[in-house]
């Protein structure tokens, strides 16, 4: 199993998901700018990063891959679908970006020029913070600060935003490039319900033009539904990963979405955000606080 993280994220957030699959292997990656790996003056374009970590795979010869990607990783993993095909076994998507256009609109101003040097001193705190709140360890949360204050990574973070994102939303998309397929290797979607950074109602438009994937989605979880729903999320996973009659997904292209030409995406996209942005704040800080559900897991987890 290859598990990747989302922007400006690192493979601690994966690690209690991880270890729940310890009869497995499991390697968990660090993508460039982000956690333990180095931060390269790079295009920190998608393309960028799946050509990085295709070359990885190749070195230690994968074969059979379960991906599990998160956010901005299931980008790649899409990608890694297409340059590794043959080596990929089945997909899981969690909350994934690169399948709709919409995404939060603290992600869109990280596209701003000077964006970076705006976000660098607060990056390390805003990491604890979401995380801590999602459900991460105190420890892993800490570790997650203190890798996103390392020098680089706040213009890695920016790049790597700007490079698949704009004011209107996400600029790129799968759908694009599924022409090079005749169909996908066995895919799941998992969702928070309540998800302000990449909405959940991307899931039921994506199932009208991948009608056969597997959709799971969770209550009262959002953008981390591996960490707000460990036990759920855990449960659907293995069901899904050890069943032998999983099919192919085919893509009813039929359905794809059609691209708005730039100025209006953009503009519709920024001025649909800014209430939902505003909505998703007030929400958060009224909410009451409750204990976030606990998982048992073995204490050998692999870290790579």
């Amino acid at each position: 199993m290859v598990f990747l993280h989302g922007l400006a994220d690192s493979h601690r957030s994966l690690v209690p998901l991880s270890a729940a699959f310890g009869r497995r292997r499991r390697l968990l990656v660090d993508l460039p700018g982000h956690g333990l790996s180095d931060r390269p003056d790079a295009s920190y374009t998608p393309e960028w990063h799946q050509e990085v970590v295709g070359a990885w795979w190749d070195r230690l010869g994968l074969e059979d891959v379960d991906l599990v990607a998160h956010s901005y990783g299931g980008a790649i993993a899409q990608l890694l679908m297409l340059s590794h095909r043959e080596q990929v076994r089945s997909v899981t998507l969690i909350a994934p970006g690169g399948l709709g256009p919409e995404v939060g609109l603290g992600i869109r101003l990280m596209t701003l020029p000077g964006a970076a040097h705006v976000v660098a001193p607060f990056l390390g705190l805003g990491l604890r913070l979401v995380l801590r709140d999602a459900g991460l360890s105190a420890e892993d949360a800490s570790f997650s600060a203190w890798m996103g204050s390392r020098p680089g990574t706040a213009r890695a973070v920016a790049r790597t935003a700007r490079a698949a994102i704009d004011l209107g939303g996400q600029t790129r998309g799968a759908h694009e490039r599924l022409g090079e397929l005749g169909s996908l290797p066995p895919m799941a979607l998992l969702w928070g319900k309540q998800d302000s950074i990449i909405p959940v109602r991307q899931a039921h438009s994506i199932k009208r033009w991948l009608p056969n994937v597997d959709l799971r989605m969770y209550d009262r979880a959002r953008h981390w539904p591996h960490l707000e729903r460990p036990a759920e999320v855990v449960h659907d996973m293995h069901e899904l990963l050890d069943r032998d009659d999983r099919l192919r997904v085919t893509v009813s292209f039929e359905h794809l979405p059609e691209r708005k030409p730039r100025f209006t995406r953009r503009v519709m996209g920024f001025f649909r955000a800014i209430p939902r942005g505003f909505a998703n704040v007030w929400r958060r800080m009224w909410r009451p606080r409750k204990t976030p559900p606990m998982l048992l897991l073995p204490a050998d987890a692999t870290r790579a």
